[in-house]
């Protein structure tokens, strides 16, 4: 993956983890990136998974045939996105249109 596709979805991950952290751990104390240890490690994970990938990271995780994550950890990104990606529109417009064309450049492959 390079580099700066690599930035865009760290950015875009911590924004999300951002809005996701500080809803529902509000109360834990806040690193780096203003979000909880627990958010900070499933990003780490999210971007491991995303340099990894044998597609090339081409498209969205959801919508690949290859499952990178362990169950519990796709569920526990899924519950953050699903809260947090409603949210994005408000908060970093521009993202969210990035996110979106991304998705739908990857269905129109399909």
């Amino acid at each position: 993956m390079d580099q700066n596709r690599h930035e865009k979805d760290a950015a875009t991950l911590y924004a999300m983890a951002s809005i996701y952290c500080n809803a529902m751990h509000a109360q834990a104390p806040k690193g780096e990136h203003g979000i909880c240890s627990n958010c900070e490690a499933l990003v780490l994970y999210s971007l491991e998974r995303a340099d990894g990938c044998p597609n090339g990271h081409e498209q969205n995780c959801a919508d690949c045939e290859i499952h990178c994550y362990k169950p519990q950890m796709r569920e526990e990104i899924r519950c953050m996105m699903r809260y947090a990606a409603p949210r994005m529109v408000y908060k970093h417009p521009i993202m969210t249109i990035g996110f979106v064309r991304k998705k739908l450049k990857t269905r129109h492959k399909k």
